[in-house]
């Protein structure tokens, strides 16, 4: 495994263990790395085979220790999904058929879709679709978070997903549909 650091603090390698051993330093080296208040950015392989940054940090720093060999238990937290592109959101409300322009060179894995009511919304090319079934009020789905929440509460089984992905967009032109008003939020994302 090779763990790459990204940041205000250094850019480059970090620990780049042998496959055959743990050495204490790169435990320890990870160990701090992780446990840095400010916290750091992580690289992201996602299952389109690109690269993504995330900023963590631990909530907690007396919390990370090293439980089974090669396996750490490190409770983080992410204040943002990735590392985004100018980190302007942009919105686009759809009701029918349509076309959604992502523009970066990656896809977009954690849009936040906000239902009006029961519907569907359906990318046409990739072939994924979340529908929302038995809502009382207008429901958000948030892809990158995989939440469900209606009026405030988690609402998980008024989902009905056909991709174990939930939905992604591909960058640049997007055909989708929805029976019903959807507003779609993202922020472009490069690799």
């Amino acid at each position: 495994m090779i763990l790459t650091k990204w940041g205000p603090s250094g850019v480059g390698s970090l620990i780049e263990p042998d496959a055959n051993q743990q050495l204490v330093q790169n435990t320890d080296d990870f160990l701090s790395f992780l446990s840095d208040p400010a916290g750091n950015y992580l690289e992201l392989d996602l299952p389109d085979l690109t690269q993504r940054f995330i900023h963590v940090r631990a909530l907690d720093p007396a919390s990370i220790a090293q439980r089974v060999r090669r396996r750490l238990g490190v409770p983080l937290f992410a204040e943002w999904p990735y590392w985004y592109v100018g980190g302007q959101e942009r919105t686009q409300t759809i009701s029918g058929a349509d076309v959604m322009t992502f523009a970066g060179g990656v896809s977009v894995h954690d849009a936040v879709i906000v239902f009006a009511g029961d519907g569907t919304f359906t990318h046409s090319g990739l072939g994924w679709t979340l529908e929302i079934s038995g809502s009382s009020a207008a429901v958000t789905v948030d892809i990158g978070a995989r939440s469900i929440v209606q009026a405030g509460l988690p609402a998980p089984g008024l989902l009905i997903r056909n991709n174990r992905d939930w939905g992604w967009f591909t960058a640049g032109s997007n055909a989708v549909t929805s029976n019903v008003s959807c507003v779609v939020t993202w922020r472009d994302q490069v690799n």
